[in-house]
């Protein structure tokens, strides 16, 4: 049994602020301290690796806690000669021992940007991107189902998503809730991609009804996919953006609310394995949980007005 907590805050930041970075910080106009706490996002990647991140503006860091010893960098836009790109959100991905061995980063290439959003995995042995993908929106959340900290058994996922490794979701500002397969388990030079040359994404392909375990096929699939630079991908909740407006779905894809599109942002994303749900945090208050073995809504909190936004999740 397990249980779950909704963290809500109205003036708490997501993330913790963490020391400012000297070397993208501007020599002639330095912001202040107070502008700095507002900018630098920061938190740990696991506990058993000891490592946190930081972020500020188009720069992450990776860093040995104990020590400050930077373990791995990359600045977005600077191969493009863009100043506007700007990190989101960051998640953390490994093997099956649970060693973090990539960094997952959503970002805001800019408004002069066009696609707006990225989504890219930055290697921590060789501090190189290694795995990019365009979206028109930014990215604004990153979460692990797979190959983050807390061990999946992959039976217990849908069938379409047992062969993937690692499978992370991602939010857009749209918003949009996209899960793709990052295929770190292949070492394939056909499947990277950065910056300049992002991959592209094909729909993980439908399986007949009451299919309890992934077909030969879908491997095969997935195998040609790998060899033509393509990632396999399925949107979850896809009937939540209609136009302008946004519905709150709840189970049987019930409307709960209708609110406007461009004012809605997801704020908050975790996997639950014990659950098989996905939890989805938004900022006007509400949250749902996606069960990613039925691939449909277990539940959704009601709608009520004034509530501060969704900012994290915990569960024991």
């Amino acid at each position: 049994m397990s249980g779950l907590s909704v963290v809500l805050s109205a003036e708490t930041t997501r993330h913790s602020p963490l020391p400012t970075l000297p070397s993208i910080v501007h020599d002639t106009s330095p912001p202040s301290y107070s502008e700095l706490q507002r900018s630098v996002l920061g938190g740990y990647l696991g506990a058993s690796d000891q490592l946190v991140w930081r972020a500020i503006g188009p720069t992450i860091e990776v860093l040995q806690a104990a020590t400050g010893t930077r373990v791995a960098a990359w600045t977005f836009g600077a191969v493009l000669r863009s100043a506007e790109a700007k990190v989101l959100s960051v998640c953390c991905v490994g093997g099956n021992s649970g060693h973090i061995t990539h960094v997952v980063c959503g970002v805001d290439r800019g408004t002069e940007a066009s696609p707006r959003g990225l989504l890219a995995v930055l290697s921590l042995a060789t501090s190189k991107i290694v795995r990019a993908f365009t979206f028109p929106h930014p990215v604004v959340q990153v979460c692990p189902i797979t190959g983050g900290e807390a061990w999946v058994d992959r039976c217990t996922l849908h069938p379409t998503l047992q062969l993937c490794s690692p499978l992370v979701v991602l939010a857009t500002q749209q918003p949009s809730l996209h899960i793709i397969d990052l295929a770190l388990d292949t070492t394939a030079e056909c499947v990277l991609s950065d910056e300049v040359s992002p991959a592209s994404v094909v729909s993980l392909p439908p399986l007949p009804p009451n299919t309890s375990s992934p077909p030969a096929s879908l491997l095969q699939n997935r195998l040609n996919a790998i060899n033509d630079r393509l990632h396999l991908t399925t949107t979850i909740l896809d009937g939540s953006v209609s136009g302008s407006r946004f519905n709150l779905l709840g189970p049987t894809d019930t409307v709960l609310c209708q609110l406007s599109a461009g004012a809605v942002q997801v704020t908050s994303l975790l996997y639950i394995p014990q659950l098989s749900s996905l939890a989805i945090g938004y900022n006007f208050g509400s949250f749902q949980l996606y069960n990613l073995r039925s691939m449909a809504i277990d539940c959704a909190s009601p709608y009520e007005e004034g509530v501060p936004g969704v900012l994290s999740f915990c569960y024991q």
